[in-house]
């Protein structure tokens, strides 16, 4: 079960750190996107420390170093999500985003960096340096999962948000995070 950037789904090694779309047809998912997150009914939250929401302006969202919760939410108990990514990663390789995940929740896991590519499950389970990852850690029926942010280093990153309703069904978008 693969796609163009080499994805597996749980448990097969959910998740990579190849930018862009993260879904392809050679696996089990179609190949096109269903549309944007919104079409679903797909929120990606973003909070800071005083747990107010940061809102993404024409899918740009301006921060100051910190910590922060970034999350994705279902509007409603009919739009279940079962598996998702998100990866950010430097614009045009300036910039650092290494470690910018620093803790999961029950329903997802850290994607830990190797800068050979070649990590200890493959290439397949494992970021490259500069990059930060977090995926789904099971398959079962989400409404809601948050991660802390922790933006250590300023620059200009791309956030690639994939979600997976279904096996028919995926959902993307992707952002500008500026630090």
């Amino acid at each position: 079960r693969g796609n163009q950037h080499g994805v597996y789904a749980y448990p097969y090694r959910a998740g990579t750190c190849a930018a862009g779309m993260a879904i392809s047809g050679n696996g089990i998912h179609p190949a096109q996107s269903t549309g944007a997150l919104s079409t679903a009914g797909y929120q990606v939250t973003f909070l800071n420390s005083d747990m107010d929401e940061i809102s993404f302006t024409d899918s740009v969202a301006k921060i100051s170093p910190g910590e922060y919760k970034l999350g994705l939410k279902a509007s409603d108990s009919s739009t279940p999500f079962r598996g998702f990514l998100f990866r950010m990663g430097p614009k045009e390789d300036k910039g650092d985003a290494e470690g910018f995940f620093t803790s999961s929740s029950d329903s997802s896991r850290i994607l830990p960096v190797d800068s050979s590519g070649t990590g200890k499950n493959g290439p397949l389970s494992t970021c490259n340096s500069k990059v930060a990852a977090f995926c789904h850690s099971n398959s079962e029926d989400k409404y809601e999962i948050t991660n802390t942010l922790k933006a250590t280093v300023s620059g200009e990153f791309t956030l690639d948000v994939t979600v997976v309703r279904d096996e028919s069904m995926w959902y993307y978008n992707s952002y500008t995070v500026l630090v």
